[in-house]
């Protein structure tokens, strides 16, 4: 109720990972785990929890409901992921978030890794503006 405006920033939305996929993706990042606890412990600390609490996030995600009327702007990386087609896919699951929403708007930040708002910060910071204004 309190929400006036969204923007996100290559976030996670609704339908993004289909149980297949999602499991294929729990399957590899857990074949890092070791290499993370050896090389990175604090990231460990926080990215296995994340990892393992993937399956409850995006059923808790895909439930959620979003008002139609709330402004989105969703800024998507061009290549966070890590091959082509999970890119691919990754894209299309936003624009299908964003499509028959007058309210919602998708960026594709070309170029762009999923550091958006280092690798495009003018692109974020427009974003902003524009939302604000919009929610004024």
């Amino acid at each position: 109720e309190r929400v006036r405006g969204v923007l996100l920033l290559d976030a996670v939305v609704p339908k993004t990972w289909p149980p297949a996929e999602l499991q294929k993706n729990l399957a590899e990042m857990r074949l890092q785990y070791d290499e993370i606890r050896q090389k990175a412990p604090a990231l460990a600390k926080v990215a296995i929890p994340w990892a393992e609490a993937l399956p409850e996030t995006v059923q808790q995600l895909d439930k959620l409901h979003i008002p139609s009327s709330l402004p989105i702007i969703d800024i998507v990386a061009e290549n966070s992921q890590d091959s082509q087609e999970k890119n691919k896919l990754w894209q299309k699951t936003h624009r299908d978030f964003t499509a028959g929403h007058p309210s919602r708007e998708y960026i594709l930040a070309a170029g762009s890794s999923h550091k958006v708002m280092i690798d495009k910060k003018d692109l974020v910071i427009d974003a902003m503006k524009r939302m604000l204004e919009r929610v004024k």
